[in-house]
């Protein structure tokens, strides 16, 4: 592998965590609800499969 496609996936993986923890946190103020870790590891479990498939198909 080339040190530049583990860069580029790595700073990926970090914009799509703090995409998430954005989404959630705008979400509990706009619904007045609190997110659970459960939650988290959900949304972060099913955003890691969705990558790894669209990887796949390329």
């Amino acid at each position: 592998m080339e040190i530049g496609i583990i860069i580029i996936a790595f700073l990926d993986g970090l914009i799509n965590m703090t995409n998430t923890i954005a989404a959630f946190s705008s979400a509990e103020k706009l619904y007045q609800t609190n997110t659970t870790s459960k939650m988290y590891k959900s949304t972060f479990l099913l955003t890691g499969l969705f990558s790894i498939i669209g990887a796949a198909l390329v």
